[in-house]
């Protein structure tokens, strides 16, 4: 089948799972044609929720939903994405914000933050295929953008970012999530490949027997960035992708040493 039919209770009247029109306009035919990939996250799957940008983020204990603010702060981020596709640390201000103080970062995390901006439109259900407009910008042209920039700064053995910058394996590792994200929600072969080498750079990283820190095989250990290598290595199982278990194992005998009894 190339539709599903449920109970058209979704934002911008869209119903779980695509249209003829939609998948018919599909460069990939695969698990992405639906939202469900099984695995964990209830019966809608690990991305049941997130399909037309339609979440359940409704707090308990009376605080009222949350969505109109998560939809506001994504159209600032849509603005402030620079024409390239990234999102410039240092240069967002050319698009009508203050400088943050006393300063604003540097161009050397260009590749993280706008892996965490790619985390932040995939977390809420919009995919390159996304037709949902806002203030004249369409989401799906802003991931579209972002993505691609992301798969151009990759380089031959899969890492994303320079290596010049310090402390690269966070701009990599979260970069490799929001690649292993793309990939698990819509199932493109468009990301798959480079998904994949992205995920086997973070292997490639690991100290032998432990975890990460800011460089390739540095031989020290950092609890943060082992955290982000043990999210992709998460969502990398959950969406199809491979890598030894080693990985794990080396993540668990790191937090072991750190945790105190």
């Amino acid at each position: 089948s190339d539709k599903v039919e449920t109970d058209d209770d979704e934002e911008f009247a869209k119903a779980k799972g695509d249209s003829e029109e939609l998948v018919s306009n599909k460069p990939f035919k695969g698990r992405g044609t639906f939202d469900v990939i099984g695995g964990g996250g209830g019966g809608g799957g690990r991305y049941g929720t997130r399909v037309g940008g339609k979440r359940d983020l409704t707090t308990k204990g009376g605080g009222g939903g949350t969505e109109d603010y998560v939809l506001n702060a994504l159209r600032w981020l849509a603005r402030h994405q620079s024409p390239d596709g990234a999102w410039s640390v240092a240069g967002y201000t050319a698009r009508g914000s203050q400088s943050c103080t006393p300063n604003p970062g540097h161009e050397d995390f260009d590749a993280g933050v706008t892996g965490l901006s790619m985390l932040a439109f995939l977390g809420s259900g919009y995919s390159h295929l996304s037709k949902d407009t806002f203030e004249g910008i369409c989401f799906g042209d802003v991931v579209r953008k972002g993505m691609q920039w992301l798969l151009s700064h990759q380089d031959p053995e899969g890492c994303i970012g320079p290596r010049s910058a310090q402390k690269y394996m966070y701009n990599h590792t979260i970069c490799a999530l929001a690649l292993s994200e793309a990939f698990g929600l819509t199932g493109s072969n468009l990301f798959k490949d480079q998904a994949q080498k992205a995920v086997d750079f973070v292997i490639a990283a690991q100290n032998p027997g432990k975890g990460w820190r800011y460089s390739y095989k540095c031989g020290d250990n950092d609890s943060s960035v082992t955290g982000w290598a043990a999210m992709v290595l998460k969502s990398a199982e959950i969406s199809g992708l491979t890598f030894p278990r080693t990985g794990y194992d080396g993540c668990r005998a790191l937090f072991d040493e750190f945790t105190e009894e």
